[in-house]
């Protein structure tokens, strides 16, 4: 599986890199010969720095460079990439502020190629590759990067001396890239779209996945336990070992040793079946207790359920309690499961309530401030007033709710009666042989001219008038 690998500046390979290092992505000259000991000179007022283009991501696994020391600077030296808006941009400041990546390293006493480990991912665009001394990124002293023979392409230099970055004119000075173009995934480009090498420590087709993590790996033996968990993948490759799940993201949480969700419908423990919730009344809500399904999937499988939260699971009438059924006011039941109760409403205190509903925690509604177990108050405005208050004759009020009034009997109908009490469906006492008075002093029924209000008749010996 070999990859296709191509640089934007120069494709020469760089013989005695390291085995990583599989490309010259980018370079400015070779051919030198070692201990050259002339060159540009870096300290702390002469940084140097080349602009390049890449089209392409690239990895760069090291960033490398011909340096000696100079005498009595030192040996330290700093290596820097630094983002760029275009080929004509110079880095923000001295102190390369903008700067994705940065390194420290040791000059030569004879000049030498150095390289730097990097790791950094340059995503297509302009970039500048700086060094330089002087104390800067925790470098301490100086040195000089020697010149090479051959100059390649046409670098575009620029210097940092006296405060100010500007471009410069330094040819066949050596600065180099080492690294890996990174391939995209299924770009259609087949210099971009790339096989795994699976043993190699890169994520060669730019999936996201690296060796064995990657599927493409998965035909090799070495690779059937992708996810680490010590159980080898259940495939013919691997002898079917009891890891049904592998991916290296989720893997981990798979295997014989896994905790198993409930109705998640994952196998999680990859003995084949999911934990459902245990629906003992079949009204297609579960308890809280569990037990394996037929399968994965709870759904379907009678006595279990993918739902929870029924609260009454067995027991005379528990399908007609689970979620979402209507509430029964004041009945101590909790129909559909929210742990509340439906309760009349009690706005006067007086532990009666009338059609207006409240909501209270647990089961029952006696007890609780502003609500009642009872529905039948007749003025729920008014404590003196509710079933089994005593009630008051003829005050046009039914004091115990019971839609009747006690009045005064009013036999001959005159209006006026006396002081015996009769039950009357009218709070005013304006029903037949009712009143709401009983200072008649004749209620007889031949008495009905005589009343309070009669014109009494001088002389004939009857009180007409019950003034006495």
């Amino acid at each position: 599986m070999a990859r296709a690998v191509r640089a934007g500046i120069a494709a020469a390979l760089w013989v005695g890199a390291p085995a990583h290092a599989q490309v010259v992505l980018y370079q400015t000259a070779r051919n030198a010969s070692q201990g050259q000991a002339y060159g540009y000179a870096l300290n702390a007022n002469q940084y140097l720095g080349v602009r390049f283009e890449n089209l392409e991501p690239w990895l760069v696994t090291d960033v490398g460079g011909h340096f000696f020391q100079n005498e009595g600077v030192g040996p330290g030296l700093f290596a820097a990439i630094v983002d760029l808006e275009g080929p004509d941009d110079l880095p923000r400041d001295d102190q390369l502020s903008d700067a994705i990546w940065s390194s420290t390293f040791q000059a030569p006493l004879y000049s030498q190629d150095v390289l730097v480990p990097s790791g950094v991912v340059l995503y297509p665009g302009w970039h500048a590759l700086v060094f330089g001394g002087g104390g800067l990124f925790g470098s301490t002293g100086g040195g000089g990067v020697a010149a090479y023979d051959v100059t390649i392409g046409d670098p575009k230099w620029i210097r940092w001396q006296q405060g100010v970055w500007e471009a410069s004119n330094v040819p066949d000075k050596r600065f180099f890239l080492l690294g890996l173009v990174q391939c995209v995934e299924d770009t259609g480009d087949a210099e971009l779209d790339c096989d795994e090498e699976c043993f190699d420590g890169y994520d060669n087709d730019a999936d996201g996945w690296t060796d064995c993590q990657d599927t493409d790996c998965w035909f090799f033996v070495e690779c059937c336990d992708a996810d680490g968990d010590g159980f080898d993948r259940a495939d013919e490759v691997c002898s079917f070992g009891p890891d049904c799940n592998d991916a290296p993201d989720v893997g981990p949480a798979f295997g014989p040793t896994a905790a198993e969700g409930i109705a998640d419908g994952v196998d999680q423990n990859c003995d084949g079946v999911d934990l459902c919730w245990v629906d003992a009344d079949l009204d297609g809500y579960g308890s809280y207790l569990a037990a394996p399904g037929a399968g994965v999937f709870c759904e379907g499988t009678p006595g279990v359920s993918a739902v929870a939260g029924d609260c009454r699971d067995v027991g005379d009438r528990s399908s007609l309690i689970r979620p979402g059924v209507a509430e029964l006011p004041a009945d101590g039941v909790d129909q559909n499961c929210d742990g509340r109760e439906l309760c009349y409403a009690d706005e006067d205190g007086d532990g009666f309530g009338f059609g207006a509903r409240v909501e209270v925690v647990g089961g029952s509604c006696a007890g609780v401030p502003g609500a009642s177990a009872t529905g039948d108050d007749c003025a729920d405005d008014d404590a003196s007033r509710h079933p089994g208050a005593a009630e008051i004759p003829a005050d046009g009020m039914d004091q115990n709710c019971d839609g009747l009034e006690v009045c005064f009997l009013d036999e001959d109908g005159d209006g006026y009666g006396v002081a015996l009490l009769r039950y009357s469906t009218s709070v005013t006492c304006d029903a037949v042989y009712t009143s709401l008075r009983s200072d008649d002093c004749d209620d007889r029924r031949e008495g009905a001219f005589v009343h309070p209000d009669a014109p009494d008749a001088p002389g004939d010996g009857v009180d007409q008038d019950c003034d006495g």
